[in-house]
């Protein structure tokens, strides 16, 4: 469980805060993913002048992209510097491009085993160049 997980999830790790913002399949594996790492952004995102909401939104929007595209951590920091207007250093930019250098949704999934969880074999389809995509209930 994290800050994004509500209170009264119908499934394990939902966050309706992220599926609000996001409109992420409403499946474990993808909720975990995504609010694992934004909990883990959220200390650089409150050292931002904006306000909470913000805050907390842009780091579910780069912690969505950072599993999706593969971004490292530092990358995923970096871009969510850049979108909440802190100092970064020089480097390359994460925005639109692929690097398939991390697989947080994997990790995700072995850890939602671990505890006991069944997920699709296919749960990596629900990852598109283009955002997340819901699997068909036979998948």
């Amino acid at each position: 469980m994290n800050s994004f997980t509500s209170p009264e999830p119908s499934f394990a790790y939902e966050s309706t805060e992220a599926r609000r913002e996001l409109g992420i399949p409403n499946v474990s594996e993808v909720h975990f993913a995504i609010t694992d790492l934004a909990e883990n952004l959220l200390p650089i995102a409150e050292t931002s002048s904006a306000d909470p909401n913000r805050q907390r939104t842009a780091a579910l929007r780069t912690a969505s992209g950072a599993v999706l595209f593969g971004w490292p951590l530092l990358l995923a920091e970096r871009e969510l510097r850049m979108n909440l207007d802190l100092a970064v250093e020089p480097g390359e930019h994460a925005t639109h491009w692929i690097t398939n250098d991390k697989d947080w949704l994997s990790e995700a999934v072995a850890q939602l085993r671990e505890e006991g969880l069944v997920i699709r074999r296919n749960f990596q389809r629900q990852r598109t160049n283009y955002g997340w995509r819901e699997l068909e209930n036979d998948a």
